[in-house]
């Protein structure tokens, strides 16, 4: 794909730090599959520890995450800052997020993207413990001797969320740091 040359190099030109990271831009695209390829190569060859590689497809813009699974988890990110936008999870290496353009709401796209990911994460809502009074009967998994399901097993969201990955089936995932 020599077409592609060019987006390469408005990627090396347009690269903004963000904490441990960097953000690209590169506008609009023939395919989204350029965006995976920049940020493949970023994480490859530039050995950077995590790098978020954007543009835009037809009226999606399409975010593509890349990480070492050590400093942050990219999955993670995707769902928290971009998912209430559109759709956005993966991994803890790598992930992807998309929405309609039109959600910038008139700013400037790559802005817009920006600020987002250097915004503060935001905290997931949990739900507040039922007391027991109002709990009611007793789950039927419960009445029959069976363990109720974990809730950290539960589905991931209907929009394309983080999905749950045990190590031992994600080899590309290392170990787990601390901070």
């Amino acid at each position: 794909h020599l077409d592609w040359l060019p987006f390469f190099a408005k990627a090396t030109t347009n690269m903004h730090k963000a904490g441990n990271g960097y953000f690209v831009y590169v506008g609009k695209v023939e395919s989204p599959d350029i965006l995976v390829v920049i940020a493949d190569f970023f994480t490859r060859v530039y050995e950077i520890r995590w790098v978020v590689v954007s543009g835009y497809y037809e009226s999606k813009a399409v975010l593509i995450f890349r990480g070492d699974g050590v400093s942050s988890d990219m999955g993670r990110i995707a769902n928290l800052k971009f998912n209430e936008l559109g759709s956005g999870g993966g991994h803890k290496t790598m992930a992807r997020a998309e929405f309609d353009i039109a959600r910038a709401e008139g700013q400037e796209l790559e802005l817009f993207i920006y600020k987002r990911l250097l915004a503060p994460m935001p905290r997931k809502k949990t739900p507040k413990p039922e007391q027991k009074a109002e709990a009611g009967p007793e789950q039927p998994e419960a009445q029959a001797g069976k363990e109720p399901a974990s809730p950290a097993a539960g589905p991931a969201s209907a929009k394309g969320g983080t999905q749950s990955v045990r190590p031992e089936a994600a080899p590309e995932a290392g170990p787990k740091k601390e901070g």
